[in-house]
């Protein structure tokens, strides 16, 4: 079908006849595969709700092998950091292998199918089977006259997972005589649901939400009327906190653009400000517990401080070229999701928690500062 406008969507909900979700693997990366907390800990709310949270068997896998292979590298690093502290600090050796020890007491193939396993639990995810509900014949059909998802490219011999995930959710729509919202960001998942009666695409789970529970409507004005009044006690000393205590923590990554051949190293990152946006508020999902939660935006004016060191190539090898000292200033919208007990004549604040998620920042044109004491330092 085309795809549909917010408030078609809602509409369609609201008529019961989308009667499941279900997310991308791209979805799962950019949340940085936190499956404990944020939207994903919240895909539990669907549980008792008429819409049922589907996990393709395809996309847990790949889910599981992201999972392994970032766990693998991470032990790595951490192995090897420890091996320069005895150097470095004195340590003794055989009390620093009792850390590592006591660090990875599992293999990454254990750790990673316990948090999948604990993470279908807690969603009551129904798990759906690709392999017994699509057949090679249309598969290589939509393969070789390049059928959404497939391509022309060279590559879209990699898009058959999402081949596998699509057309089972397809099946499985057609089956139950409903829609599937997916939730992506995928151009290729697109595609594939402008030419599906079944099948309706969101390309960011926070919307999702706000879409599936419109119904909590009066909650979430009369809310947001007491966050904007300063009238949840402790709200804006909390909010104050989480962001001082958690926005250094998250992962940022470097967009720019240069002549030379650059590296870049994370320095510092402050804080200047931050500011409540009421109006990207989320719609609100009553929890299992009887509490309400909804997500809105946070705009933070921060001071992030990277140390750019250039070089070029010639055919004597490498040249350094000095280094640059770059500090971003413009503003990073972060989402947070509070979880507030409404039963009272003022909201209660219970928890508040940032989602953590990857962020790129545009630094734009940068060059080197051709002073390899000192470097030099410019906002971007």
């Amino acid at each position: 079908m085309p795809l549909l406008e917010p408030n078609e969507i809602r509409k369609q909900i609201q008529d019961r006849r989308i009667g499941a979700i279900t997310l991308d693997t791209c979805v799962y990366k950019h949340g940085n595969y936190r499956l404990e907390n944020g939207f994903f800990r919240r895909l539990a709310n669907f549980a008792i709700s008429d819409i049922t949270f589907l996990l393709v068997d395809v996309i847990r896998e790949e889910m599981r092998s992201d999972l392994i292979e970032e766990a693998r590298a991470a032990r790595t690093a951490v192995r090897n950091a420890f091996k320069i502290l005895p150097r470095a600090w004195g340590m003794e050796e055989g009390k620093l292998g009792g850390l590592l020890s006591e660090l990875f007491d599992v293999e990454p193939e254990a750790s990673v199918a316990t948090r999948i396993d604990e993470f279908v639990a807690h969603t009551r995810a129904t798990t759906l089977e690709a392999g017994s509900r699509v057949g090679g014949t249309e598969l290589l059909r939509r393969y070789f006259d390049h059928v959404a998802p497939f391509s022309e490219s060279a590559t879209k011999k990699h898009e058959f997972p999402d081949a596998m995930a699509l057309l089972a959710l397809e099946d499985w729509a057609r089956e139950g005589e409903t829609q599937v919202m997916l939730v992506s960001r995928d151009g290729d998942w697109k595609r594939f649901c402008e030419g599906s009666e079944y099948l309706c695409l969101v390309e960011d789970l926070g919307d999702a939400f706000a879409l599936c529970n419109a119904d909590s409507g009066v909650a979430t004005v009369t809310l947001f009327e007491a966050l904007a009044g300063h009238k949840v006690k402790g709200f804006d000393e909390a909010l104050k906190g989480l962001v001082d205590g958690e926005f250094p923590q998250l992962e940022f990554e470097v967009d720019a653009h240069s002549y030379y051949f650059y590296t870049e190293e994370l320095i510092d990152v402050a804080i200047r400000g931050h500011l409540l946006d009421i109006q990207k508020g989320g719609g609100t999902a009553i929890s299992s517990d009887g509490t309400f939660e909804v997500s809105f935006h946070v705009t933070v004016q921060p001071e992030i401080l990277f140390s750019f060191a250039f070089s070029t190539q010639d055919r004597e090898g490498t040249i350094p070229l000095g280094s640059s000292k770059i500090r971003y200033t413009k503003p990073v919208s972060v989402v947070v999701i509070g979880t507030f007990d409404m039963s009272g004549k003022t909201p209660v604040l219970e928890r508040l928690e940032l989602v953590q998620q990857s962020y790129t920042l545009d630094f734009g044109e940068i060059a080197p500062g051709f002073d390899e004491l000192t470097g030099w330092s410019k906002d971007a």
